[in-house]
């Protein structure tokens, strides 16, 4: 697990910083992780996208099958 800190200056040959999108410290590349919105965060800001989000509904059929026009208008 990554150290959370500001002083994450240590050489690693063919590593570089970077820095979490949400909370703003400085990690190793290698560290951050995608998240579903396209942020490069650590690992205590990452969260998985909601289950609800992929659910499919099928669409309602709210027609009625016959309808008769309303004469009761008096004239």
């Amino acid at each position: 697990m990554a150290k959370r800190t500001k002083d994450q200056n240590e050489y690693s040959h063919g590593e570089w910083n970077a820095v979490c999108q949400v909370c703003g410290f400085k990690f190793k590349a290698r560290d951050l992780r995608e998240r579903w919105d396209g942020l490069r965060v650590c690992r205590d800001d990452w969260e998985a996208r909601h289950v609800t989000e992929f659910q499919k509904t099928e669409a309602e059929d709210i027609t009625v099958p016959f309808s008769i026009p309303d004469d009761s208008s008096g004239s």
